[in-house]
């Protein structure tokens, strides 16, 4: 198994502003694009976090997807692709602004494995 190793550098400024640089991003298969940051306060726009994998992708022959905290303790799991995190805990409660953590891990039909992991900035506008 060919294993590919991600670095994801997160950079928030004193105004909360955030940015990511992944120096070695075009190793990441099929180009899967991961947001930084989004903001659930139901205005419609970036209110859930999800990847995007984009349509020349093969199918997914399996998928996970987690969500932890600060103190790495797991807020989101799901194995389903149209499921995305709203910003909440597992038991439905408001989670407050922060950096979280994200691992996303699976198989293509194609037998190709892909892992990445990174930081989501939860920001409330």
């Amino acid at each position: 198994m060919t294993r590919i190793a991600f670095l994801l550098l997160l950079i928030v400024s004193a105004s909360s502003c955030v940015k990511t640089e992944t120096p070695n991003s075009g190793l990441r298969p099929y180009s899967i694009f991961i947001p930084n940051a989004f903001s659930p306060n139901g205005d419609g726009v970036n209110d859930t976090f999800k990847p995007v994998f984009p349509p020349s992708t093969p199918p997914l022959q399996s998928y996970n997807f987690e969500i932890y905290d600060g103190d790495l303790i797991q807020v989101f799991n799901t194995t389903d692709t149209s499921k995305a995190w709203d910003g909440k805990s597992s038991n439905g409660k408001t989670l407050p602004e922060a950096t979280y953590y994200f691992n996303l891990n699976g198989e293509y039909v194609t037998g190709e494995k892909y892992e990445v992991s990174g930081g989501i900035a939860l920001m409330r506008p």
